[in-house]
């Protein structure tokens, strides 16, 4: 049985358009306190992934990411996975990665599959201690039609 994590590290990744190869990393701690509060840690963490494949008109709309941007301040998937892990820092081995529905944890995937130069044991961390927090609220909060709500919504519910 895992024990009880320490940290819920939100995770959220834009991609490419057609390819979903990861384009943006971000991240936030919180702290899990004894009486099951929460602290969230000051300070998020932002990486822009250099990619190979086009991002995309209807991705570059959304996320105003762009070839341009990618090229003057993206590294490479393997450099930002690295600074990832020093950003989580120790609280790495007993946290919960928590993300918004399965398609961020299938960036990840694609993106480690695309980039042979990342530590694949910081993936298989992630993909281990993942927690897909629209799953979980998708139970019990829908909408009239039984559908889950978008995340947007589901903020707006808390």
């Amino acid at each position: 049985m895992r024990s009880a994590p320490k940290a819920m590290v939100f995770l959220d990744f834009e991609a490419t358009a057609y390819t979903a190869e990861m384009i943006e990393f971000g991240a936030a701690i919180a702290l899990l306190n004894k009486n099951d509060s929460y602290a969230p840690l000051p300070g998020t963490f932002k990486r822009y992934v250099t990619a190979r494949h086009e991002i995309g008109r209807v991705v570059k709309k959304l996320t105003g990411i762009d070839e341009e941007l990618l090229q003057k301040e993206g590294r490479p998937f393997g450099e930002v996975l690295a600074d990832f892990r020093k950003y989580v820092g120790r609280y790495w081995e007993e946290a919960r990665f928590v993300l918004f529905g399965d398609y961020d944890i299938r960036i990840l995937q694609k993106t480690a599959e695309l980039h042979k130069d990342c530590e694949i044991s910081y993936i298989r961390q992630i993909q281990r201690n993942h927690y897909d927090f629209q799953r979980f609220i998708g139970r019990y909060i829908q909408d009239q039609n039984g559908n889950p709500l978008s995340l947007e919504h589901d903020l707006e519910v808390f």
